[in-house]
């Protein structure tokens, strides 16, 4: 795809993306901030309802509680009870008694709560004693041993329990709704016999009080028994399709846990939602279409001169010229810019070119000014070993010796560009410089190579790198063989390290002296490129380090009259192999 089409594309991707992102995020935000605003005031308004209706059963709790425990002078309920024990006896002149006194408790504590229908107790014969507040009452007859109402009273142990009642045949004027029961078993408080069930009845608009005080989007609400689902109350039930979200909360928890909920109707809002989204996509689809246009004029303004630099580019890789792009490098944005230093590229290629081949040209000549001086060394050579071979006839030993020592160490020392040598090389370089100096010296130097690893002289090492160390342990540990004295050279590695030691048992160095040289080894490479005049340590400082990198070259340990100690230290090179 061309820059110019993918310009195109992205700017119109980018604007759709970003349109659509932001719309989606300003309704987002505004409906969640609507609807959690709602929510939150359904909540409270759940809480107000849940305290209110546990507060309308600890009354009825608290009725039930008095009922029993009433008494006066001249009559106790809890005493007048216990002769309807199970396997009691009693007449039914006692019965009669029985009944008005408790319908006369009834009507005293009935007095004014016209939210209740009736007050009864069903004796443990299944004989009910009640008196009505309405028209509404148990039916004659009725026998409450074996109803479900009954047997969770007595499961309930003397707790409240509330019931729904859906049989209309128990109830008197019951109509067509359900009726809820509010039982409490009485047991004696001292032999806590069973005495009969307190029942309180009251119809589900005893909770209508819920449905108040509510925002206007509750549509919505229901109690119910949270261990068996039975419905207690329900207003305004939603239909299944229309959206909605329930909240509940659970109350009266520590006695029969109950389930107080609330529909939040959400038509309003999925219907918002819909109609901003169509709207939206109107908006979109104009936008997009004035971005595409808008998209197409600045895409060909900024990648006309692109196309235009990427044809010349072409050309240029196929043709050695200098274009001629006047206009578009006038320009003062990037793609100026971007002309100017394409043709500054070019200059400097062409000079770079040019300057390379100079650059070859003079590195022949100096190879071939190599060839030469070889030519001459050569000379030399041949007029060293003359010199030998004359000394031979004459029987002169020592002349002989230091000719083709000297002769070795000319060749060794000037063979071309090659600068590395085997460690073996490196050690007959530095025997031939000591046969010399023996001569010279007319001495015999105490000389010893300690090598741990016999791979090692395979090792590949920069060229005239250990006889520059020796010849200092002889000039300044022995000052020039005036004293007698041993030089020891250790030769051992690690795991990807040579390390070479040469140790002269000599004068050593005061601490000014030492602290000078190991300064001007940590500079090493600066001093040989600043001045032609240096000592030979810091040249072989600057040739590891330029070679190997700043994890190898000299240490120097020394203390006057102790010697002095030279470390070495070199990559392991082995042609041909990895390791030693």
């Amino acid at each position: 795809m061309s820059i110019n089409r993918q310009l195109r594309f992205s700017t119109f991707f980018i604007t759709g993306f970003a349109l659509l992102l932001i719309s989606l995020l300003s309704y987002w935000t505004f409906f969640q901030s609507s609807y959690n605003e709602l929510k939150a005031n359904t909540i409270n308004s759940l809480n107000r309802s849940a305290s209110t209706i546990e507060q309308r059963i600890n009354e009825l709790d608290i009725l039930t509680e008095k009922a029993q425990f009433f008494s006066k002078n001249s009559y106790d309920l809890m005493s007048d009870l216990r002769k309807y024990a199970v396997g009691s006896d009693f007449s039914n002149e006692e019965l009669f008694n029985s009944e008005q006194e408790i319908k006369g408790i009834f009507r005293t504590l009935i007095y004014r709560m016209d939210q209740l229908n009736f007050l009864a107790i069903a004796l443990p014969n299944g004989r009910i004693i009640s008196y009505s507040n309405t028209q509404k009452d148990f039916s004659y007859g009725y026998d409450p041993l074996q109803a479900q109402w009954y047997q969770q009273a007595l499961a309930a142990k003397g707790a409240l329990n509330i019931s729904a009642i859906e049989d209309e045949s128990i109830i008197v004027n019951g109509g067509e709704e359900r009726t809820l029961l509010f039982s409490r078993a009485i047991y004696d408080f001292y032999s806590k016999e069973f005495l009969g069930i307190f029942v309180v009845n009251c119809e589900p608009s005893f909770f209508d009080f819920i449905s108040k005080d509510f925002p206007d989007k509750i549509s919505g609400f229901q109690l119910m028994d949270k261990q068996n689902d039975t419905i207690f109350y329900e207003a305004n039930p939603m239909v299944d399709t229309q959206p909605k979200d329930m909240v509940s909360k659970t109350i009266n928890a520590n006695r029969q846990p109950l389930k107080l909920s609330v529909s939040v109707d959400n038509q309003e809002y999925v219907q918002l939602l819909w109609t901003t989204l169509r709207n939206m996509a109107l908006i979109f689809i104009g936008i997009l279409l004035l971005s595409l246009l808008i998209s197409y004029r600045f895409a060909n303004l900024f990648t006309a001169p692109i196309v235009k630099l990427s044809k010349i580019m072409r050309q240029r890789s196929q043709e050695d010229i200098i274009f001629d792009t006047q206009d578009d490098e006038q320009r003062n944005d990037e793609i100026g810019i971007l002309y100017q230093e394409y043709q500054q590229m070019l200059r400097a290629i062409k000079q770079y070119t040019q300057e390379q081949i100079n650059f070859e040209q003079s590195l022949l000549k100096s190879e071939l000014n190599v060839y030469k001086n070889q030519i001459d060394s050569h000379f030399l050579y041949n007029t060293l070993e003359s010199i030998n071979s004359l000394a031979e006839i004459e029987e002169i030993d020592e002349i002989s010796t230091m000719t083709l020592s000297l002769s070795n160490m000319f060749r060794y020392a000037s063979n071309g560009f090659v600068n590395e040598a085997t460690l073996a090389d490196e050690l007959h370089n530095v025997e031939d410089y000591l046969n010399i100096q023996e001569i010279r010296f007319q001495k015999k130097i105490d000389y010893l190579v300690i090598n741990n690893s016999d791979n090692l002289l395979q090792a590949h090492i920069p060229k005239v790198i250990i006889q520059p160390l020796v010849e200092n342990a002889i000039y300044h540990g022995l000052s020039k063989g005036g004293i007698d004295g041993k030089i020891r050279l250790f030769i051992s590695k690690t795991k990807n390290t040579v390390l070479i030691r040469v140790y002269d048992d000599g004068l050593g160095m005061d601490e000014y002296t030492l602290a000078q040289i190991t300064n001007n080894l940590a500079d090493a490479t600066d001093i040989v490129r600043k001045r032609t005049n240096h000592i030979g340590l810091i040249n072989i400082e600057a040739r590891i380090k330029n070679t190997y990198g700043n994890d190898y070259g000299l240490a120097i340990f020394s203390k006057p009259g102790q010697g002095t100690f030279v470390e070495l230290r070199l990559p392991i090179l082995l042609k041909g192999e990895n390791d030693v």
